[in-house]
């Protein structure tokens, strides 16, 4: 066997060839000036076609091989021999001048002898486990190529494992119990032209540092078996196209410490109703509800076709650019609205750059310009700590039905008001007995009174503070003689 050392790799046809210089044959001859030898490859590569493992040899292998003719002209490598390489350094520790010396390094794989993990100072994530790393040698078959890729088929006896790690560090281990962890240093992609199934066993744990979007283009079913928890930290926006069908078996039971804002109705821009120069949706609250608060911040637009808010200015943006034609001047009055910078802080709506306003707690607004209906099979209770107010532009229907029906206002302080107010029409039609009484006066004010039946009074009547209406009570006599007349209206004296 003869050997030499590998000079260079840069065989101009691509075949593997390396020029190789031969101990104490090639001693006065220049690297260029040698021939090029053929790499004798092991059985299991099949080397044609581009298949198998190609020629991985580096400048200063050293290597062994025969000559095939006998004037040593055609070298034929037939493998490398790992021994240790000579290192010189200089520590300029010499007085007068350095010195050089001469350290030599195993040219055997760090990871084969089994030295410290050399990635051991890698960054790690928060819950990344600990590499299995413990190579005992001879056990550990490594290959490192020149630039750092390195695989690991671990073979020591309860520290089996196979690991592939790229120069920049992004790797996968598979541990002696079967555990796989897997380190991406920058960018993931995976592309799946097929379908994708993954079936965990166990439990599944997502960290994501950052933002997450999943996009999928059609249908999206999750199935919890058991309970569900979701803790959103900022906003939350949930936009449904069509329609949204809730079932709950079971109770609800919330607590919104902020406002409930119900818009029911398509959100166009004609959809303000005005009557008589009133915004017949809105009305006055001691605080500010959140849409109020956004329409003192951001006023909507009126014009003699359309009424522009920022509610509806969103629909507007989804237009075309020609449906937005007519709407394109008011539009621009809401050009730094953006709904994400709305925030309840402190008990005030804030908004960058403008007046903040007192939040009211707890408000409900409902608009809906469609009907609205609540049929409740269990009693009703309703309580305003503060001021009541229903408003009707057309009828107003208050009827309770069945024999122990009951329409009852209870429970009210002396500086309560109750006030019934319509501009047309009020009717209250009882077909059994109605009692109206009061402890105070009772005044009734119209231009003509009507009492259509039989009206019983018990006490005093007056149309004034002199006028006496049937101060007593008639009786009936048992004969015409003794027929009297008390009873006749008269001034009181």
């Amino acid at each position: 066997m003869i050997f030499g050392i590998v000079k260079s790799v840069s065989d101009p046809e691509k075949l593997g060839r390396v020029k190789v210089k031969i101990y104490d044959l090639h001693d006065n001859i220049k690297t260029e000036d040698l021939p090029w030898s053929q790499v004798l490859m092991p059985a299991s590569t099949p080397a044609i076609n581009g298949t198998g493992q190609s020629v991985n040899l580096a400048v200063g292998s050293l290597v062994c091989g025969v000559f095939l003719d006998a004037m040593m002209q055609d070298y034929m490598v037939m493998g490398s021999l790992p021994t240790k390489t000579d290192f010189t350094t200089d520590d300029n520790t010499d007085i007068g001048g350095s010195e050089a010396e001469t350290t030599s390094e195993p040219d055997n794989n760090t990871r084969v002898r089994a030295e410290v993990d050399p990635t051991a100072d890698d960054i790690k994530g928060t819950y990344e486990p600990a590499s299995a790393y413990a190579p005992v040698y001879p056990y550990n078959n490594v290959y490192e190529t020149e630039s750092g890729h390195v695989k690991e088929y671990d073979d020591t006896p309860g520290y089996e494992r196979i690991k592939e790690r790229h120069k920049s560090g992004t790797q996968y281990e598979i541990q002696p119990n079967g555990s796989k962890i897997e380190k991406i240093v920058r960018d993931n992609y995976q592309l799946v032209v097929g379908h994708d199934t993954l079936e965990v066993r166990g439990n599944v744990k997502i960290i994501v540092s950052g933002d997450a979007n999943v996009a999928v283009a059609k249908n999206l079913t999750a199935q919890v078996g058991q309970d569900m928890t979701t803790i959103v930290g900022g906003n939350m926006i949930t936009t449904v196209d069509g329609n949204a069908d809730l079932l709950v078996k079971g109770d609800i039971d919330g607590e919104v410490r902020g406002s409930i804002l119900f818009d029911v109705g398509e959100g166009k821009p004609e959809h303000v109703i005005h009557k008589d120069g009133l915004e017949v949706h809105h009305h006055d609250l001691d605080g500010y509800t959140k849409h109020q608060a956004i329409t003192q911040w951001f006023p909507p637009v009126k014009t003699d076709t359309f009424t522009l808010t920022y509610r509806n200015m969103r629909t507007v943006k989804e237009m075309t650019t020609e449906e937005q034609a007519p709407y394109a001047s008011a539009l621009a009055s809401f050009a730094d609205y953006d709904a994400s910078k709305v925030a309840l802080v402190n008990g005030m709506w804030t908004y960058p750059n403008k007046t903040s306003y007192t939040a009211e707690y707890g408000v409900i607004e409902l608009h809906t310009e469609g009907k609205l209906k609540a049929v409740i099979g269990g009693e009703t209770d309703i309580t305003a700590l503060q001021s009541a107010k229903v408003t009707a532009l057309d009828n107003i229907t208050i009827a309770a039905t069945g024999d122990e029906s009951i329409i009852d206002i209870n429970s009210i302080g002396t500086s309560s008001k109750i006030d019934i107010n319509s501009a047309g029409t009020l009717e209250l039609f009882s077909t059994g007995t109605a009692d109206i009484e009061s402890t105070g006066d009772m005044t009734l004010k119209s231009t003509n009174i009507k009492l259509d039946g039989n009206v019983v009074v018990t006490g005093t009547t007056k149309t004034s503070n002199t006028q006496l209406i049937d101060g007593h009570t008639h009786t009936q006599p048992d004969t015409a003689a003794t027929a009297t007349s008390q009873g006749n209206t008269g001034a009181l004296s």
